[in-house]
């Protein structure tokens, strides 16, 4: 029996969790010189002794895995070296998003130096469509290519490698994705995802994968490591835009990727960065998602990601200035179509919705454009909260893309579609799709029903993650301090996020700044002042001008003012005290 549906998205659920062991988290706090709450946040963090503290506040180039734990580390090598010592020429062939380009970027920028006639090829997002085509084999051969490395993809073309296989070409598959019950007929597959491999840490991305690679070719053919770690900004880069954990390997490379980011990024990064103002001393990994990544994934969605990977392999300051120029002009275009296509699409939801209740939204536009509809599928998520799928039609086909809520399998969702699809691929939260039109209405209805009958009551209402509930008081500067070093954050280590009780907007304080954005400072009884800001509850004014106390939840965050960094606690969700 199908959960009660709610049309309208509910209000969110804090869900506050209790500490695990109070005994263990004092311990550590005294070992470590830190209050109990820091230790806590710890222990929510899977760490609970001093070593394991240490790993995460001081992350250590020797706490990386050998590479050649991953299963088929040792045959990539020897392919590498066997057209080497051939001179067979090497094509990279990369994804069309950020992952892809900046995996094709480190390889190339590695591996220019010793394989004579490297070359690279990123697949057309509006012809080729996503991963190893067909197309791009054919170019392969055509332009004297004996060898393809595909980054980023390839763990599900069994078709595509065994056509590159009859054309002569070798194939080494690097990928991060889920495999399919088969493995494609390469040369040799990395990807830490396949059955049989053993290689400790599962959750690389695409660029942390070709980074092993590297990383072992390195090692064994006497590459000098220091060119490998000129590049590290480009796997950072990729973790954060690819959402992959932010813990283990992922943390270790992500800080001293921001490290190289802050000191001396490549050439085409910094040109990128002059259209990016970021307004203060060092960049973060909300400005690597927000700032970076946008911007290289524009030239993909838009046009030519070529024009990316173009301009993260050049070292000329004169060509690189001239392609982030480019590359800017192709993400203003893409914000313009966002928006458009947003709307259009929220209206068409809301007429659905409002003729009849619906556990998922499915939207189609003739003319909306490929590339920006998985903003637009990220955006009715936020809006109504229910697995969406948002399509558009072209050439007789239609592209879906599909993004799901809160622990709900969306993948597992559309294989019970799989009749209605032509071909499909993802995870549980994102996934890309085609299918003919003549069966939108059909996957439409199976669809709904697959969600229908596996979602449950309480994935239905979006939920706030709460570490621990503080009294303000508690927030010292070495508190914030001993905070900003749990950095850097991401899918696997958020922000700490916190609740108080009974919290007051200080007389006189409270306005509206920016576009309905509240800015307010928050005080408990006998607590100092905290400066607050709430995006988009300009509503909220009238009520906290009553002075009514308020529970909140809240990250602690550095914020920049004419170069000046102050501590501001960024409220997410407010609500009155009952």
């Amino acid at each position: 029996m199908p959960p009660t549906l709610i049309e309208e998205a509910p209000a969110k659920a804090w869900i506050i969790h209790q500490p695990e062991n109070l005994e263990i988290a004092n311990e550590l706090a005294s070992s470590l010189g830190i209050d109990q709450a820091q230790a806590l946040l710890l222990q929510r963090r899977g760490i609970h002794t001093f070593d394991q503290s240490k790993a995460f506040f001081r992350p250590d180039w020797d706490d990386l895995y050998d590479p050649f734990l991953m299963k088929g580390m040792q045959e990539a090598v020897d392919l590498v070296q066997d057209c080497m010592d051939r001179g067979h020429r090497i094509l990279l062939y990369g994804d069309y998003d950020v992952d892809g380009t900046t995996s094709v970027a480190l390889c190339y920028r590695v591996m220019r130096r010793y394989c004579e006639g490297l070359g690279y090829y990123i697949p057309d997002r509006q012809k080729e469509g996503y991963g190893l085509s067909y197309q791009g084999i054919d170019w392969a051969v055509q332009q004297g290519y004996r060898c393809i490395i595909t980054l980023d993809c390839g763990t599900t073309a069994v078709e595509e490698v065994a056509y590159a296989n009859a054309q002569g070409l070798r194939v080494l598959v690097t990928d991060h994705h889920k495999p399919a019950a088969s493995l494609p007929p390469a040369h040799a597959v990395l990807n830490p995802l396949q059955g049989g491999c053993s290689y400790p840490f599962k959750d690389l991305s695409g660029c942390g994968v070709a980074f092993k690679l590297l990383s072992a070719l390195c090692s064994h053919l006497e590459w000098p490591q220091s060119e490998l770690l000129e590049h590290l900004e480009l796997v950072a880069i990729s973790i954060a835009a690819d959402m992959v954990s932010l813990s283990g390997e992922n943390r270790v490379l992500t800080h001293y990727g921001l490290q190289k980011l802050n000191q001396r990024p490549i050439p085409g990064i910094t040109a990128m960065l002059q259209h990016y103002q970021a307004r203060k001393p060092k960049l973060e990994i909300n400005d690597v998602i927000f700032g970076i990544s946008p911007r290289i994934n524009a030239a993909g969605r838009m046009g030519d990601a070529r024009l990316a990977v173009r301009l993260l392999v050049e070292d000329e300051a004169r060509d690189c200035s001239a392609w982030a120029i480019e590359i800017e002009n192709s993400n203003l275009l893409r914000r313009d179509t966002d928006s458009e296509i947003t709307t259009a699409a929220i209206e068409q939801a809301t007429v659905q919705h409002q003729m009849k209740p619906q556990y998922t939204t499915v939207v189609c536009g003739r003319d909306w454009h490929k590339g920006v509809i998985g903003i637009a599928a990220s955006r009715l998520v936020e809006k109504f909260y229910k697995p969406t799928v948002v399509f558009c039609e072209e050439d007789g086909k239609m592209t879906g893309s599909a993004r799901s809520i809160q622990d709900f399998d969306l993948y597992h969702a559309l294989s019970q579609c799989s009749d209605t699809i032509e071909q499909f691929g993802g995870h549980k939260y994102a996934a890309g799709l085609t299918l003919l039109p003549q069966n939108y209405s059909a996957f439409v209805e199976k669809f709904e029903q697959a969600v229908a009958h596996t979602i449950q009551s309480w994935q239905l209402r979006p939920s706030l993650d709460i570490d621990l509930e503080l009294n303000l008081n508690q927030i010292t500067p070495k508190f914030f301090r001993i905070l900003l070093q749990f950095a850097p954050f991401g899918t696997g280590n958020k922000p700490p996020l916190f609740c108080a009780r009974n919290v007051f907007a200080s007389p006189g304080t409270s306005r509206i700044v920016g576009q309905n954005h509240l800015s307010l400072q928050i005080q408990q009884e006998r607590s100092p002042r905290i400066p607050a800001i709430a995006f988009g509850q300009g509503s909220m004014l009238p009520l906290l001008a009553k002075g009514l106390p308020l529970d909140i939840a809240f990250h602690l965050e550095e914020n920049y003012h004419r170069g000046v960094a102050t501590m501001q606690a960024r409220i997410v969700d407010l609500r009155m005290t009952p």
